[in-house]
């Protein structure tokens, strides 16, 4: 009768660390949508944006992370129509330009036994003075991370925006 193959201790140890770490792992959830007005999808396209109101809302004094959200969306609309070619198509409105507002949310829970936080970027595209956007995009995450991170809002914020395709 052979002997059973003998795995090495190390070995052994190896494979029971790998198993009880793959069940630690984190799975993101992610929620992405888009939303364009009809007859606004050439201007959606070629209009050029610029930033208007950022509100971050997550329970504590925000004011910085809305300066933080403002100058990262800047940053990215400037870099992106800068590699593209944007088009002086005006939008139905007349105006040529669309103003971006986005809405920043974080809210903490727990599952598992982990503290996770679920954070969504909203952004509307209006094209002038109208109240209604003629664009409407969402991005959302549960994550360990938080968007007090500024890489972490960075690489949200830019998730958020190729939603709306920039």
């Amino acid at each position: 009768m052979k002997p059973l193959l003998r795995i090495p201790a190390n070995a052994a140890l190896a494979l029971c660390v790998l198993a009880v770490c793959s069940c630690l792992l984190f799975e993101t959830r992610r929620a992405r949508d888009l939303y364009v007005a009809p007859g606004y999808e050439q201007s959606f396209r070629t209009a050029g944006w610029i930033v208007g109101p950022v509100q971050v809302h997550k329970g504590v004094s925000t004011d910085s992370l809305e300066d933080e959200a403002r100058s990262i969306l800047q940053v990215l609309l400037l870099r992106d129509s800068a590699s593209a070619s944007v088009g002086d198509t005006a939008a139905p409105g007349g105006s040529g330009q669309l103003t971006l507002a986005a809405l920043i949310r974080q809210r903490e829970f727990v599952r598992e036994y982990r503290s996770l936080n679920a954070v969504s970027v909203e952004l509307r595209l209006f094209d002038g003075d109208c109240e209604t956007p003629i664009a409407i995009a969402l991005y959302s995450e549960n994550t360990p991370e938080t968007i007090e991170s500024h890489a972490y809002l960075y690489s949200l914020i830019r998730k958020a925006l190729r939603v709306l395709g920039r």
